[in-house]
């Protein structure tokens, strides 16, 4: 942290008084570039820069990245604390209310956006959309840990993938947690008898749009990631997803940052919150936002899969609604075939 901010200075005062002199002359520049109507890119490097210099300590991360060749260091801050942000504008208001189909657990949320117990309450709602228009099923006989990942769970998972495509009419959507998972999965389908659509990994918002209308045709199987522009950002309305199927749970992978954000939220929180706020919450939150993309009116109807036996037990399973099934992949497609009215061959009105 300190040690890379004084050496940055330092290789700055080579050419230039200070840091603070180095930003007001890309501020400026910027600012030239801008009166001509052109992009001003060192308006960017000059923000972050100041926020490098003034960053707040403690709810901060400066973060360092080295490699042997100059286009493989870069620095990045980042926000560790978004009570920093958020705190002072709930305090300037006389009150607020909250709403998400995913605040659970609602603490995690109060603590997180720096809310105060005092100051807040806590309240939980049922669905308000008939349970018979939903199909969920947890699949138990599936771990998608890394040490379990290799040919024959690629192969299993796609088998019963494909076997959801069939015995599902409409569109089908599979969310995974990483590009790496889905790709590996989706070179072992079958002969699903839909129109294959990958999502495109920093995909132009034209071409996300194109694949969005590919949807109206409504006999695709898409394979997209979880946290991503489609299984967070995107509404699927008139019931545009059948069924949904939601591959594992996107833990975050091991790293210096996620090691600071563990120990910042455990010196803040306490009782062994570290953990749950860094990893466990956010991990699940991205899950049930997934999961979410099949039912989003009352009348729409679906199938809701969750292939990862982690989510029927402790801490996850409590974030479950109470009338998910727990099945073997091997009872999937009968389950859902039956849901899907196999006399008319469309989910039934």
């Amino acid at each position: 942290g300190g040690s890379v901010s004084r050496m940055l200075d330092a290789a700055l005062k080579q050419k230039l008084t200070d840091l603070d002199g180095f930003v007001r002359l890309l501020e400026r520049s910027a600012q030239r570039r801008l009166q001509r109507g052109k992009v001003a890119r060192m308006g960017d490097v000059a923000d972050f820069l100041h926020h490098w210099r003034f960053l707040k300590e403690g709810s901060d991360l400066r973060l360092a990245h080295g490699g042997d060749k100059l286009w493989q260091r870069k620095l990045s801050l980042r926000l560790l604390d978004p009570a920093s942000i958020s705190a002072p504008v709930f305090r300037a208001v006389r009150g607020s209310v909250l709403m998400s189909g995913t605040l659970k657990p609602c603490g995690f949320y109060r603590d997180l956006l720096g809310l105060g117990a005092e100051r807040s309450r806590k309240a939980t709602y049922s669905s308000p959309f008939p349970s018979e228009n939903r199909l969920l099923l947890c699949v138990d006989d599936v771990s998608t840990l890394y040490r379990n990942r290799g040919d024959p769970l690629y192969r299993k998972l796609a088998a019963s993938l494909t076997a959801v495509a069939q015995a599902t009419p409409g569109n089908v959507a599979a969310f995974f947690p990483s590009y790496a998972l889905r790709d590996d999965v989706a070179a072992r389908l079958g002969d699903h008898g839909k129109t294959l659509l990958l999502e495109e990994r920093g995909a132009s918002p034209t071409k996300r749009t194109a694949l969005l209308g590919r949807l109206q045709q409504r006999d695709a199987l898409l394979l997209a990631v979880m946290g991503g522009i489609f299984g967070e950002g995107v509404d699927y309305p008139d019931n545009l997803l059948t069924a949904v199927v939601v591959v594992g749970i996107p833990v975050p992978p091991p790293s210096l940052e996620q090691k600071k954000l563990e120990e910042y939220f455990e010196r803040k929180f306490g009782n062994g919150k570290g953990r749950l706020y860094a990893q466990t919450y956010p991990s699940v939150n991205r899950v049930l936002q997934a999961a979410g993309r099949c039912i989003r009116n009352e009348t729409d109807r679906g199938v809701v899969l969750l292939y990862d036996n982690r989510l029927g037990h402790r801490p996850y399973r409590r974030f479950l609604p109470k009338e998910v099934r727990h099945c073997t992949s091997s009872a999937v497609p009968a389950l859902v075939r039956g849901f899907n009215d196999p006399r008319t061959g469309k989910p039934p009105s």
